[in-house]
């Protein structure tokens, strides 16, 4: 099954008298990178959730905005009024206004088993955040398999046409040097050229023209596209390199062949390329 990078997941719980919300959001990225954002801020619960996110997310700038809201912690008045007595002290040294009580409360820690409850309900809001962003990447994972799919169709159904009019080209090489030569010849009163000379340069651009290599190598790419497509899994990075491949054949192919027809069906083969390369920046 095919991931997409981006997404995003949203989970809430309330226990406790505690409510915990985490919101997790993944766009693309290289590798794994994790954010971790939100108020009153703890360190180690904030290594834990990027250690959380690692763990089941492989690829993909991820954000975690984590918000929490108490509505019937009991008050500690001692801890309160000793910390107001400080700000205060130090308000009136800065000649800064009072700090409020609610804002006050806001800074002080919370006791000792109230946070390892409040961590305890944050990791367990983020693990089902993590679900929610899965399945989202997931739905969007099926979304990329149609586009890649549609990509590697539109190519398959190009190479019986690159190869038609490839076998057109040398028959059309051939009639335009014997066109020349007349040309040059006509009123000149040289000649004509010995056949056999005629020959080893027909032979010569025969050789400087074809592209069967090239279309070989083309069908071997498109090969391991469907083998990649049906594998699933993590293929951002093989489509990637695919797409390079695929597009430096098609290039080689316009440049030897110098025919309208096919640089005319390489210019369509590389929108098709251009399209799977932009949608594997997305996949996993």
């Amino acid at each position: 099954m095919i991931v997409s990078m981006t997404g995003f997941g949203r989970s809430r719980l309330n226990e406790h008298g505690m409510t915990v919300e985490v919101q997790i959001s993944s766009v693309n990225h290289r590798a794994i990178q994790v954010a971790v954002r939100g108020d009153n801020r703890d360190l180690a619960i904030d290594e834990d959730l990027r250690r959380r996110c690692r763990e089941r997310l492989v690829r993909g700038s991820i954000t975690v905005q984590v918000t929490v809201s108490a509505q019937a912690i009991p008050l500690d008045r001692a801890r309160l009024a000793a910390a107001w007595r400080d700000l205060a002290a130090l308000a009136a040294e800065l000649g800064a206004p009072l700090p409020t009580l609610d804002r006050v409360a806001s800074l002080l820690p919370l006791a000792r088993d109230e946070a390892a409850g409040a961590a305890e309900l944050i990791q367990r809001t983020c693990d089902l955040a993590l679900d929610d962003l899965l399945a989202a990447r997931r739905r969007e994972g099926t979304a990329l398999q149609a586009a890649f799919q549609s990509c590697a169709d539109g190519l398959r159904g190009l190479l019986p046409r690159l190869h038609h009019a490839a076998a057109e080209r040398l028959p059309k090489a051939r009639a335009g040097l014997h066109q020349r030569i007349a040309e040059a010849l006509t009123g000149s009163g040289l000649p004509a050229p010995d056949p056999a000379v005629l020959v080893r340069e027909i032979a010569l651009i025969a050789e400087r023209i074809d592209v069967t290599e090239e279309l070989t190598r083309l069908a071997s790419h498109l090969a391991a596209l469907d083998a990649t497509l049906s594998a699933g899994g993590e293929i951002g990075r093989k489509l990637d390199f695919l797409s390079q491949e695929l597009g430096r054949e098609l290039s080689t192919t316009a440049a030897k062949a110098n025919d309208a027809t096919l640089s005319a069906l390489t210019v369509e083969g590389r929108l098709l390329i251009d399209q799977l390369k932009e949608q594997a920046a997305n996949a996993v």
